[in-house]
């Protein structure tokens, strides 16, 4: 859901001839709803990320650049 990772999150987590021939890439956030979340789900983001309550990290402008980039 934290969307300042950039770069360093994708080279960690996707192999560099995907990301070389990628025609875009992004963090775009995310949602954590706890009403929607298991118990063992709860638990991890309470301990973890100290998030207890619902949280939006979407970022309608990176999106829009998202489709754009795509569309291109």
């Amino acid at each position: 859901m934290d969307p300042s990772g950039g770069k360093d999150l994708f080279d960690a987590n996707f192999p560099q001839n995907i990301l070389q021939n990628a025609k875009a890439t992004s963090l775009l956030g995310g949602i954590y709803d706890p009403q929607k979340a298991g118990f063992i789900e709860r638990l991890i983001m309470k301990a973890a990320a100290k998030q207890s309550e619902y949280s939006s990290t979407i970022d309608g402008g990176k999106i829009e650049k998202f489709i754009e980039a795509l569309s291109s």
